[in-house]
């Protein structure tokens, strides 16, 4: 299971998630009564990727759902994805488009869902465009960051294992995204994942997020992972991209 933040305010586009990669192991028990099929949750690994910057395209992408895809982690195929179609001056559409497309083609019985964000130049103005990607549905790509009238709207979307960030998340109490600066966003995309880990140490069921939790901060001519396991800190671990179109 996974935890996916993405949050989108005026500023800039901030993409989060765990490492954790849980499977089920099923086994058949006899019992006095004849046989039983037990399934039992496990944690496979708490160091999977599930945060992805794509430079050339300048995009960014969460990956949840089947985590593995024909005994692959869907790690290797994104990488497969981005070697393939990573090219620049691709719309952000484009991209979510040509990534549901490869999955259906590559791993037609499963399901993997995506989150994926980028900015697009639109009369020398970056604009940003959010996209969910669900490569079980034959339509499974909609855009995510305007509302029916086409206008631009601000806010959080979360996949995975949502039933933590769903108590902390209320209708009546969400931020005003459309006043939150970007270091703000960065903060609460982070504390939606780390009180989800918290969180699940603490209530009597099967711990299905956890592990290192990544961040990438994007805007309309740079992204960055402000955290990435395995990366030091400090200055190398900062990773700036110029996107299409908007070059100085």
């Amino acid at each position: 299971m996974s935890l996916v933040i993405a949050v989108f305010v005026p500023t800039g586009i901030v993409l989060a998630a765990d490492s954790r990669t849980t499977m089920q192991s099923t086994a058949t028990k006899t019992t006095p009564g004849g046989t039983e099929v037990v399934h039992t949750p496990l944690v496979l690994s708490d160091s999977a990727y599930k945060v992805f910057a794509l430079p050339n395209s300048g995009v960014g992408l969460l990956t949840y759902g089947d985590a593995i895809l024909r005994d692959l982690p869907v790690e290797s195929y994104v990488k497969r994805f981005a070697e393939v179609n990573d090219r620049s001056n691709r719309k952000t559409v484009e991209m979510a488009q040509l990534l549901h497309q490869y999955f259906r083609e590559h791993t037609p019985e499963n399901r993997a869902l995506f989150i994926l964000a980028g900015y697009d130049d639109e009369g020398g103005v970056g604009v940003p465009h959010v996209y969910t990607v669900d490569t079980g549905n034959p339509d499974g790509v909609r855009r995510s960051n305007i509302d029916r009238d086409g206008r631009l709207q601000y806010g959080v979307l979360r996949g995975g294992d949502t039933s933590v960030v769903d108590r902390l998340i209320s209708p009546d109490t969400l931020p005003p995204f459309h006043l939150m600066p970007l270091p703000d966003a960065v903060d609460y995309a982070r504390y939606l994942v780390e009180t989800t880990i918290l969180t699940l140490r603490f209530e009597p069921r099967f711990p299905s997020v956890g592990g290192p939790v990544d961040v990438l901060s994007m805007t309309a001519d740079s992204m960055r992972f402000l955290q990435r396991k395995g990366q030091p800190a400090g200055p190398e671990m900062i990773r700036f991209v110029q996107r299409r179109g908007l070059d100085a």
